[in-house]
């Protein structure tokens, strides 16, 4: 589902989006632990939810992202993984697990703060900086999707080097 032909090339993707853009492996961290809660590590069935991709992403963020997200950064995602933030549509992110963590890695990156360094506390980051007081998703929910994914997780902290 979503484009994903295995959790282990979620993983790379998390860690290698990472590694490019920046914020090292707390961030890697919120990246696997986002996918948890959002889809199960792109396990849930998409038909669930009106928002795309195994990040879940919704109009208003991508536009976000299209928006606020510097040429910089928009030149370094293309010289790297020949993407054109702009000229992507909401739907390219559907099944495009590489398209969607850059997403919400450019997503997070407009946020204010650094990404905390405790599960607990990225909970709570996730859930006032990408599923919103709006969102259905809750803290304990968040909690919940990382450990029942920690395999996936611990993949990630495998591949970051930690």
């Amino acid at each position: 589902m979503y484009g994903i032909t295995s959790a282990d090339e979620l993983s790379r993707q998390i860690v290698d989006i990472t590694k490019t853009l920046g914020g090292g492996i707390n961030a890697a961290l919120l990246l696997a632990e986002t996918a948890a809660a959002e889809t199960d590590y792109g396990n849930a069935l998409s038909a669930q939810w009106s928002d795309v991709g195994v990040m879940q992403f919704t109009s208003v963020g991508f536009k976000d992202v299209q928006a606020r997200t510097t040429s910089a950064r928009k030149a370094t995602i293309y010289s790297k993984y020949g993407v054109n933030i702009d000229a992507l549509k909401l739907g390219d992110l559907a099944y495009s697990p590489q398209k969607s963590v850059i997403f919400a890695r450019l997503l997070y990156l407009l946020r204010p703060g650094n990404i905390p360094a405790t599960l607990e506390k990225r909970a709570a980051y996730w859930k006032q900086y990408y599923n919103s007081t709006l969102g259905a998703g809750t803290v304990e929910h968040y909690i919940r999707s990382a450990k029942a994914n920690e395999g996936n997780i611990n993949k990630v902290k495998e591949l970051y080097g930690k």
